[in-house]
């Protein structure tokens, strides 16, 4: 690939092919200079459609016709209280006028993507009253003496007409670009949080511990680890105290998950504080300013003001770095961080750096405290998050409703599966993906079977984590053999085709199974569909299937002959991944 390096400023034409874009600025006054929203091209665009990404873990990832107001959506709360969780931009990403697309967009036969976002937010807008694609860094008022060069994050620009290979470039460039190594992996565990919500205590924990031991046991459901969420602290801050639910504190929580055989595993939002929690109370100097000096409000959440920690501040971090290596200390071996955008919003902190680079500062000091126990993000910027958590979930909060609406950020079932599709190709190229938890009970849900098993098998399908979040007691017979189906589905080598199909069908090819290779149909759509299997699912899996008829909101999948492999764990010269290797017997 051809490499341009190009001063900001100067004249700058497109190159018409495979290139990677490496940016500088130059401070060429002679005093010094702040710097804040910076275009680095402009390039003319005739489509339709645009495949956009937003910032972080719940925003969408899909490909949309231009026409679309993403505004509309955020007008009034509860939407219009989390603006800063879907942008550092509100005044771009609200402008009726836009559609912004964060770190990567595809349009036509063109892509690009920046590799790395480590100082700037780094961002694409088309305008539909310009027919223009923009790229866009912003470096929040980044200051340069005079004379001073910096590099920019590079931009790469890829061409070609499947958008799945093209994904799959751009994430292995990224992980190449930023040195990742995605060898840890840690796939079946539990959740609280989708069945209870606030109102888990000790006593339905304990119980569910014992069902999951039970079923690992007698049905061999390899469950590892048990992940305590939301309703366990006293306050959003104060996480070392538990409320009255949990008289036996967090070492009682710990004890009864690792003496059934589990990794302990606990949620918090790190980077978030309420304005009833003793730091709110005691250390407003630790929070990020608004222009007039005064605490920001990230986000309204549980009903009060959430505020985002100044992550420039070491006595920030030290707080950070003490809280972490003391529930590291208590037992705990499973991090579940969320909210953590908070960490990321524009605003003044203590220290001349972008909000980027604060984020970044706190994630590392988390990694360091808890040294190789696994770090799930959640709510997270998605390329300042790279090389630094374990894994990451892809996608929106899951719920036991299916709603149709695949562009409204509140929980649905739906617009969470979608991002587990687009978004299939960060999946151990940059960490595990998080396709957030599988619903199996057949009690309180609105989710019929067919939904249950397509979340399921579309997770499985593409080796993501399987957390499940169900009161264990409401899981029948048929909850269990999803999941024990979708086990079997896992550790292919998956490929998504129709990704920039109008209608939400899916088609999964998955190779390299000891079982045989497949393609899964999955259709989103509350319709039956009769689906043609694209040319380049055939070549990748060599199944030679034509037209599949899929039920509506369900799944269906296709099998190739079963064949008797061997299986060796290698590692790929390409992107450096560890991958199973089969072969038919001798034939290596």
């Amino acid at each position: 690939m051809e490499r341009y390096r190009v001063i900001l400023g100067e004249r700058f034409t497109l190159p018409n092919k495979d290139c990677l874009l490496q940016f500088e600025l130059v401070n060429l006054e002679n005093t010094k200079k702040s710097y804040r929203l910076l275009k680095l091209f402009e390039i003319p665009v005739n489509v339709d459609k645009i495949f956009l990404n937003n910032w972080q873990s719940w925003g969408s990832c899909d490909s949309f016709p231009i026409t679309l107001d993403i505004s509309k959506y955020f007008e009034n709360p509860p939407s219009k209280d989390f603006i800063l969780a879907f942008t550092p931009e509100p005044k771009i990403f609200s402008n009726p006028e836009n559609l912004m697309s964060d770190y990567f967009i595809a349009y036509g036969d063109t892509f690009m993507g920046f590799l790395k976002s480590e100082v700037s937010h780094n961002f694409f807008v088309y305008n539909k009253n310009k027919k223009s694609i923009s790229v866009y860094v912003d470096l929040f008022g980044k200051e340069l003496e005079p004379g001073e060069k910096i590099t920019l994050e590079p931009v790469i620009v890829l061409k070609g007409n499947e958008l799945e290979k093209l994904l799959e470039t751009y994430g292995s460039l990224v992980a190449d670009e930023n040195k990742l190594n995605s060898d840890k992996e840690i796939r079946v565990g539990w959740c609280s949080w989708y069945q209870y919500f606030t109102n888990i205590n000790y006593d339905e924990l304990k119980k569910n511990v014992r069902i999951l031991k039970k079923l690992r046991e007698e049905k061999g459901i390899p469950y590892r680890f048990v992940q305590i969420d939301d309703g366990y602290q006293k306050d959003i801050g104060d996480w070392l105290k538990t409320n009255s639910k949990f008289p036996e504190g967090l070492n009682g929580i710990v004890k009864s998950i690792k003496e059934a055989g589990f990794i302990a595993g606990i949620w918090l939002a790190p980077f978030s504080i309420s304005e009833t929690s003793s730091i709110f109370l005691e250390h407003q100097d630790w929070l990020v300013k608004n222009e007039n000096g005064a605490p920001k409000i990230a986000f309204r959440n549980w009903e009060k003001n959430i505020y985002g920690l100044d992550l420039s501040n070491e006595e920030v971090l030290n707080w950070l770095k003490d809280l972490f290596t003391e529930l590291k200390r208590i037992g705990f071996d499973y991090f579940k961080i969320d909210f953590l955008f908070s960490g990321a919003i524009p605003g003044e902190r203590k220290k001349k750096v972008s909000p980027i680079e604060a984020y970044r500062t706190g994630l590392k000091v988390i990694r360091e405290a808890i040294g190789s126990s696994f770090l799930l993000g959640c709510g997270a910027p998605l390329l300042p998050s790279v090389g630094l958590v374990d894994g990451m979930r892809i996608g929106a909060d899951t719920s036991p409703n299916w709603i149709e609406d695949i562009v409204s950020p509140f929980p649905n079932a739906k617009v969470a599966l979608r991002n587990v599709v687009t978004r299939y190709f960060m999946h151990k190229r940059w960490w595990n993906n998080d396709p957030d938890c599988l619903l199996l009970r057949g009690k309180d849900t609105n989710l019929s079977k067919s939904m249950r098993r397509l979340y399921s098998y579309v997770s499985a399908a593409l080796s993501n984590m399987i957390i499940e979040s169900d009161d264990m007691g409401n899981v029948d017979e048929d909850g269990l053999n999803i999941l024990k189906e979708s086990l079997k589905l896992c550790d292919g080598e998956p490929r998504v085709f129709n990704l920039q199909t109008d209608k939400k069908v899916y088609v999964i090819g998955v190779k390299g199974l000891p079982n045989g290779n497949y393609i899964m149909i999955a259709n989103l759509e509350n319709e039956d569909l009769e689906i043609e299997i694209p040319k380049s699912a055939k070549q990748w899996t060599g199944i030679k299937s034509k037209t599949i008829k899929v039920p509506a909101r369900d799944v269906v999948i296709v099998r190739d002959q079963v064949r008797k492999l061997k299986v060796e764990r290698i590692r790929r010269k390409d992107d450096n991944r560890l991958v199973n290797y089969y072969w038919d017997g001798d034939s290596k």
